[in-house]
């Protein structure tokens, strides 16, 4: 049995040693530049590698939730949560204890004679969380037969002891209810995850769909600079020609260095959107990526569709299910009503028992034995307890009010989403007829134009009531795919 005890010490002792010891866990002394400069030297703000892969939405949220900093951080602290309801929890690890006590003394029964005696205990105590607590074990006694501790026989007692709490601390004590406020502390932690998240994806779909809308708008200002190219050969042509006056050449030319001019600055706009949306781009490595290039940007993006109002109401139930807030609350709810039965409990008296069965081994051993016993105490004052038993009924009134708060933000967070939806969906619309009409009065100004009819200061004119409407469009495009990311974002669809 010794051998036993000792052999299960050491292995327990090893393993607890391994599980301590872990290589990959590192201070960070130094950021040293030079070896990581591949990762940190990657631009394509200046490339354009049409080899690379378009760049949607998806990727970037699935790259997040891999490997952006504030994600990972967050599960750290879920895993620090974990860690402490695991140290709560350990206060019901069953533990084993060994002593041995050795007494020189003067005899009882024969006063002036001395005497010797040792003790040898190992026991194995588990403490339930429901407040009974278990002890079995042996112990054998060494020496002279009077002795000040409980004789046994020749091969030891073996033994087994209950000691139960029948009033106070009965059912709930202590150690459960501070295991029960620990795992309120994992899921506040899965809260702050989730709410990491989301926030997270929610500014990175912002910058993606902004980043989306710049390029669109880059290739809309060039497209117009094509224009302004051509019409200055044309005006140009006309002039050497007689048939205009040299006056409308420079306006043609002033007009293709100010398209030359917005060319640039939306060229600027798109690396600075392309910086933005690098900034939650990751490798596994915790390095950054590469900034994403105008080649990465997807051809093909979706029109808008009316969102139905049946929707509304789904995402509603979708979001009670979803979001994290209602679990918060219940579990809260759930630790309140454990510290109002622990603060009634605490009013009680105390009244314990105990129950000791052992069995006495070898040549003078007597077989059976048995204690019983009980321990009563009465608090005079209640003063701790009853100010626990306020403090938790307060804390009800609390919560109460919160959880009508509570909804009362997430339905007004999805109605706030549906709405962005629906009047960007109505927005994409006017301006999509606004430029297709913008189109037909700019096709007739030039032709008005071109047989003479027109000045060359109108059809400019025309020409940039046009790209505003394209450039309106484009933003109210972007808006409308970035309102879907919000509204599944008010679900907690990720």
């Amino acid at each position: 049995m010794k051998r036993f005890f000792i052999a299960f010490l050491f292995f327990t002792s090893l393993q607890a040693y391994a599980e301590g010891k872990d290589d990959d866990i590192k201070l960070l002394q130094k950021i040293n530049l030079e070896s990581d400069l591949d990762y940190y030297n990657k631009s394509s703000l200046l490339d354009s590698n049409t080899n690379e892969k378009a760049l949607y939405l998806k990727n970037i949220i699935d790259n997040i939730l891999l490997y952006h900093p504030d994600i990972n951080s967050a599960q750290l602290e879920r895993d620090i949560a974990q860690a402490y309801f695991m140290q709560t929890t350990g206060a019901f690890d069953p533990n084993f204890n060994s002593s041995a006590n050795y007494a020189h003394f003067n005899s009882s029964s024969a006063i002036g004679e001395e005497q010797d005696a040792a003790l040898v205990t190992n026991k194995l105590d588990w403490q339930s969380p429901w407040g009974p607590k278990l002890s079995v074990g042996h112990k054998v006694l060494f020496g002279d037969a009077k002795t000040p501790f409980a004789p046994t026989g020749d091969a030891g007692e073996f033994f087994a002891e209950l000691k139960i709490p029948l009033l106070q601390n009965a059912l709930i004590n202590t150690y459960n209810l501070k295991s029960n406020k620990a795992k309120i502390y994992t899921i506040i932690a899965d809260y702050k995850y989730f709410l990491t998240k989301l926030k997270v994806i929610n500014a990175a779909s912002a910058a993606y769909w902004k980043w989306i809308a710049s390029a669109q708008i880059l290739d809309a200002e060039k497209d117009l600079l094509k224009i302004a190219e051509s019409q200055l050969d044309f005006v140009q042509k006309q002039s050497d020609a007689g048939n205009l006056a040299a006056i409308n050449v420079v306006e043609a030319d002033r007009e293709l260095q100010r398209r030359h001019a917005r060319v640039a600055v939306a060229l600027r706009q798109v690396q600075e959107d392309s910086l933005k949306l690098a900034s939650y781009l990751w490798t596994i490595n915790g390095h950054p990526m590469q900034i994403p290039s105008l080649a990465q940007v997807p051809n093909l993006i979706p029109e808008p569709h009316q969102i139905q109002v049946s929707s509304l109401l789904d995402a509603k139930f979708t979001a009670l299910e979803n979001r994290f807030e209602p679990k918060i609350l219940q579990s809260t709810r759930k630790i309140l009503d454990l510290e109002k039965s622990f603060a009634k409990n605490q009013l009680l008296p105390m009244l314990d028992a105990s129950l000791y069965q052992g069995l006495e081994v070898g040549s003078e051993g007597i077989g059976p034995t048995m204690q019983f016993g009980l321990n009563f105490g009465l608090p005079l004052r209640l003063r701790t307890a009853r100010g626990l038993l306020k403090e938790a009924q307060s804390k009800i009134k609390q919560m109460n009010i919160q959880e009508k708060q509570l909804l009362q933000s997430i339905f007004l967070d999805i109605e706030n989403a549906y709405s962005q939806i629906a009047t960007s969906y109505d927005r994409f619309v006017f301006s999509q007829k606004e430029y297709a009409l913008a189109q037909k009065l700019e096709e007739g100004e030039r032709l008005r134009f071109e047989l003479g009819d027109s000045t060359l200061f109108l059809l400019i004119q025309r020409e940039r009531m046009t790209i505003e409407s394209r450039i309106d469009m484009i933003k109210a495009l972007g808006d409308y795919n970035y309102a879907l990311v919000n509204f599944d974002i008010a679900q907690a669809k990720f």
